[in-house]
């Protein structure tokens, strides 16, 4: 009975605290265009499609990508195989994360994550009513309520690296502090080895107001993606980051299940 017990307080805590933390990688997915697979919708289309690839160099698994001179934006709704609990604009850590690449030397790229309300349920233009993370020529900004916020420094003065290496982007967003939210952008270099977040720029959100009325995190239903001029995306996140309460809880729950090993171990033993 009470290694049932233990057993089933694992998997309760595990379900718990994934809950509202999920990621998108591409790995279901066949190469080839990625609209009209997975439910995957086109918003805007010049020159070839975003196309699933294989990866190289610090990530070699499945990513999307389109030529040095093609530019597409596309969305997808929250389903059963990317959802989440929805926020209620009570979160003080709301984040989204993506991995992100490049293979032009001027630096002349446009990629971005963004989650939010598509108002009209068309994959169209509503999709900007939310917030979302981008890399647009040189600099890291902030999307909120349409537009772009803040932008950062350049990449070469933030000493961010090369052409091809691999970056992680967060935006942790706050949204109890009035009108309507404030986030921080930050990034890690991955194939320089970075461990940590290194914070470039905040910025005020306008997440609530757009042309059809007030909208508010509770709201949100689809997330979507841009990539043009030789970007590359992968490993798409949407969550909460874990309060010190969790993380306590979960380093917990690995020590329980540590204890359960060594105890097997020295039964059979």
């Amino acid at each position: 009975m009470k290694r049932t017990f233990t057993s089933l307080f694992l998997v309760f805590c595990a379900a718990h605290l994934g809950a509202q933390n999920l990621a998108y990688d591409f790995e279901s997915l066949q190469p080839g265009a990625l609209v009209g697979q997975d439910g995957w919708r086109n918003q805007l289309l010049i020159g070839n499609p975003a196309s699933i690839v294989t990866g190289n160099g610090t990530n070699a698994t499945k990513i999307l990508t389109v030529g040095t001179d093609d530019t597409q934006e596309v969305g997808r709704d929250y389903d059963l195989n990317f959802t989440f609990i929805p926020f209620s604009g009570t979160e003080t850590q709301a984040y989204l994360q993506f991995d992100f690449s490049w293979d032009r030397p001027d630096d002349w790229n446009y990629l971005g994550f963004r989650i939010g309300k598509d108002v009209n349920h068309d994959g169209g233009p509503g999709i900007y009513e939310g917030i979302g993370a981008r890399y647009q020529n040189g600099r890291f900004a902030v999307e909120n309520g349409g537009g772009i916020g803040t932008m950062s420094e350049t990449r070469t003065n933030l000493g961010t690296g090369s052409v091809g290496d691999w970056f992680r982007v967060r935006l942790v967003a706050d949204f109890t502090v009035d009108p309507s939210g404030f986030a921080t952008l930050s990034y890690m270099n991955l194939t320089r080895g970075d461990t940590a977040f290194n914070e470039v720029l905040s910025s005020y959100l306008f997440t609530y107001q757009n042309s059809v009325g007030a909208q508010s995190p509770a709201d949100w239903d689809m997330f979507g993606i841009s990539v043009n001029k030789g970007a590359q995306i992968d490993n798409l996140m949407i969550g909460v980051v874990p309060e010190p309460s969790t993380t306590a809880m979960l380093a917990l729950v690995s020590m329980a299940g540590l204890l359960k090993r060594n105890r097997a171990r020295h039964t059979r033993s």
